[in-house]
């Protein structure tokens, strides 16, 4: 299964809002994520898990929307992946964002992705403009243990905070 958003705030909700309330990136899960564009090169066919199409297959916004555990999400994904018109995925709102569109992409829509683009580190001005936008800061550093000089005495470092772009 791979999770794709059709924006970058998709994505950033899925992957950063998942605990309502908190107010703070995690910094090792943002050392951990990369951002990737996809382009597609293929017409995809993509279940609606929205609007009328919950209704369609029988659904409520509740199986797309509940928190943990995820038990009937992903029942619900095996089914519609197993089902015979072979979709490749499933299109969906964000959990913390309804206006965004994101799509879980079945294992047969392998082919249907090429990458177009491709960024190791999520520090980069359009990341902080939607943390900002959605309220969320990065804590700051924590301090490391202070450097010994030659005789085992502190030595005194200034470090300058970096603030990131956007954020107070």
């Amino acid at each position: 299964m791979l999770y794709v958003a059709r924006e970058r705030a998709g994505a950033f909700a899925e992957t950063f809002l998942r605990s309502p309330g908190a107010r703070l990136i995690d910094p090792g899960l943002m050392r951990r994520k990369a951002y990737v564009c996809f382009e597609v090169l293929r017409p995809l066919t993509l279940i609606e898990f929205t609007g009328p199409g919950l209704a369609v297959v029988g659904a409520t916004a509740e199986v797309s929307h509940r928190g943990l555990p995820y038990d009937v999400p992903q029942a619900w994904s095996k089914a519609l992946r197993d089902h015979p018109v072979k979709a490749d995925g499933l299109a969906y709102t964000a959990r913390h964002d309804e206006t965004a569109q994101c799509h879980a992409l079945f294992d047969q829509a392998s082919g249907a992705l090429g990458v177009c683009a491709a960024e190791a580190t999520l520090d980069v001005d359009w990341f902080w403009q939607l943390a900002e936008d959605y309220g969320l800061a990065c804590p700051p550093p924590q301090p490391s243990a202070r450097p010994r000089g030659p005789r085992g005495r502190n030595v005194r470092k200034s470090h300058r905070l970096r603030q990131p772009h956007g954020l107070r």
